[in-house]
């Protein structure tokens, strides 16, 4: 259509219907910027891989809702060449988009909490923060080394806070072993 608000919805409402069948009409959409958020969804509701490509630079958008629709096309889609991106999501300025990340992330579990873990010493702490309670929600007990580390060293008293309390909430998951979080 040449009216720009009946792309932008029929490219939205279409991901409410199962008709991957138009993926290939609704790809140049990704391009249009009023319809590329909407193409984006029903593209990732319909698990379209050859999108990923695609959809990725939207997670660099200046709207934080093409940023969130952006990850959630991609979670949906579940293509796991996506997780070092949202793991680059985790440090977003706005709040929803990094929520959106790390549900993103724990779709793909262990494999995400493994990744997620590898930049956990070198990260700020508002993404220090997020790996953490990632490692909680999928119950990714290889994290207990390293937040037991933050526990006792990381420089901000919110960080220190939060491993505690990630650590001891991946506790009662392990097996019995008489550990206890490490005190200075």
């Amino acid at each position: 259509s040449e009216h720009e608000m009946t792309r932008k919805s029929a490219a939205y409402f279409l991901g409410y219907c199962k008709t991957p069948q138009y993926a290939e009409r609704l790809m140049p959409l990704l391009e249009d910027d009023k319809a590329a958020g909407g193409a984006a969804r029903s593209l990732g509701k319909w698990g379209i891989t050859n999108a990923v490509a695609r959809i990725l630079p939207q997670l660099n958008h200046e709207k934080e809702r093409r940023r969130v629709l952006a990850v959630n096309a991609l979670s949906d889609i579940g293509e796991p060449a996506a997780i070092p991106y949202f793991l680059a999501a985790l440090g977003d300025p706005v709040f929803t988009v990094r929520k959106v990340a790390r549900g993103a992330l724990a779709r793909h579990g262990a494999d995400a909490a493994s990744a997620a873990l590898g930049v956990l010493e070198n990260a700020p702490p508002v993404v220090q923060r997020e790996i953490m309670g990632l490692c909680v929600d999928v119950g990714y007990l290889a994290a207990t080394n390293a937040l037991a580390e933050l526990c006792r060293h990381a420089a901000s008293p919110s960080v220190k806070s939060d491993a505690q309390r990630c650590f001891e909430a991946l506790m009662p998951l392990e097996p019995a072993s008489g550990s206890d979080v490490p005190s200075e």
